[in-house]
């Protein structure tokens, strides 16, 4: 593990925590859609900043395909769909799943 995939696991933590957090409340709570596209807004911030390979195939696994899981949870919140965000973000294949086993071992992951 590099420096940069340490770094940016460890800035990725709190805007997916959120993301997942406001993603499972709108389920119940179609208003908190809003929270949804701010943490979207966060985890994109994140990946912006993020270097564009690390010495994880899995991160960069993940990373290339989270602009489009981004772009289809946002395109939940723009429907007010909150199962579209909330499938989006479990997708077995491009979904946070893979993040977290990406920065599997790293504090808080």
């Amino acid at each position: 593990m590099t420096d940069d995939l340490e770094t940016t696991c460890a800035a990725l933590k709190a805007p997916t925590i959120e993301l997942m957090s406001a993603t499972m409340l709108a389920q119940g709570n179609p208003g908190a859609l809003v929270r949804v596209q701010a943490a979207v807004e966060g985890v994109r911030a994140v990946l912006a900043s993020a270097p564009s390979s690390t010495s994880s195939p899995a991160f960069d696994a993940w990373a290339s395909s989270a602009p489009a899981v981004l772009a289809e949870m946002e395109a939940g919140v723009e429907s007010r769909d909150p199962r579209r965000a909330w499938q989006a973000f479990t997708d077995p294949v491009r979904g946070f799943d893979q993040l977290g086993q990406a920065c599997a071992g790293m504090p808080g992951w």
